[in-house]
């Protein structure tokens, strides 16, 4: 499969499990994992009709990220079923890690309140999430 084929599976499946996580973690009360929404808000300036455009963004980001992914499983020459797996989560966690400090210092500048507010309950779920995009990245990255 041509590499940018490749990215665009492994970005939509990776973004796909994420965002499955994120919505059970939120609809579980654990924590405001709502991401989807949290984008979607971030540019609408409402709640009503987020979902829908922080679903597209989320997953139009998703899949850059993932070639990058892919990129770096390349120049490493990570090879190997459990390897690659392995090796797209720890990108994934890395990935996580950077995204979580981000968000728990950027988020009070979110326009709508309701996202304003995350402690290390959010952080942790979104940098589970992460890891969860990079095992989707690379269970792609195997199969193909």
């Amino acid at each position: 499969m041509p590499f940018i084929i490749e990215g665009i599976v492994a970005g939509l499946v990776g973004t796909f499990v994420m965002t499955l996580c994120l919505l059970l973690i939120h609809k579980s009360g654990w924590a405001n994992a709502d991401m989807v929404r949290a984008i979607g808000s971030a540019i609408t300036r409402s709640y009503q009709n987020a979902f829908p455009v922080g679903l597209v963004v989320h997953f139009l980001v998703g899949i850059p990220i993932a070639l990058a992914y892919l990129t770096l499983l390349n120049i490493f020459q990570v090879q190997g079923y459990w390897s690659t797996i392995m090796a797209a989560g720890f990108l994934g966690f890395g990935h996580g890690l950077v995204f979580s400090f981000l968000l728990l210092a950027l988020a009070e500048m979110h326009p709508m309140e309701r996202f304003q507010q995350v402690d290390l309950q959010v952080a942790f779920a979104h940098l589970l999430a992460h890891v969860i995009y990079g095992l989707g990245v690379g269970v792609v990255a195997v199969n193909v």
